[in-house]
C-alpha cells in the first residue's frame, strides 16, 4: 500500500517545490491567462522529476478499465464520473494510488467547496493516500 511509500512531508514538500518550480520556470503562462490545463500540464511535469517510480497523469479518467466513479447522494444516479486534474500513481491497480489534485484558477468558496468534496471522494473511494487543492491565483 501507498502508506509505505512516501512519507506525507516528503509528499507535501515536493509538491510544494513542484509548484514553486512552475512560478519560476513558467510564469509567462500566468501572464498570458492560459487555461486551467495549460497550468495543471505543467505542473504535473515538474511533479514528474519528484515522483520517478510513479505515473504523473493529467484528467486520467479510468479505474482499471472502468470509468472513475465516486458516490453522490442522489437515488437516481448513485454515482458520479470523475476526472482528477492531476494524479500521481501506479497505472492499473488502486494499491498504489499516492496522491490526487484539483486545481482551480482563482477559485470561489463555491468551487472549492465542490472540489474538496470531489477530492474526499476520489481518496476514499479510489484509495488515494493523500489528496490536495491548489488554487492558482
Amino acid at each position: 500500500m501507498t502508506e509505505n511509500i512516501l512519507p506525507f512531508p516528503s509528499i507535501l514538500e515536493s509538491i510544494r517545490i513542484a509548484c514553486e518550480l512552475l512560478l519560476e520556470e513558467d510564469w509567462d503562462l500566468f501572464t498570458h491567462e492560459v487555461h486551467e490545463r495549460t497550468l495543471t500540464q505543467n505542473l504535473a511535469r515538474h511533479l514528474e522529476e519528484f515522483f520517478k517510480d510513479f505515473s504523473v497523469d493529467c484528467e486520467y479518467n479510468r479505474d482499471g478499465n472502468d470509468p472513475k466513479e465516486i458516490p453522490q447522494n442522489d437515488p437516481e444516479n448513485p454515482t458520479k464520473k470523475v476526472i482528477p486534474d492531476i494524479i500521481i500513481h501506479k497505472r492499473g491497480c488502486n494499491d498504489h494510488n499516492l496522491v490526487v489534485i484539483e486545481a482551480k484558477k482563482d477559485a470561489n468558496d463555491c468551487n472549492m467547496e465542490k472540489d474538496r468534496v470531489k477530492l474526499l471522494g476520489i481518496r476514499e473511494t479510489l484509495k488515494y493516500h493523500r489528496a490536495f487543492f491548489i488554487n492558482f491565483i
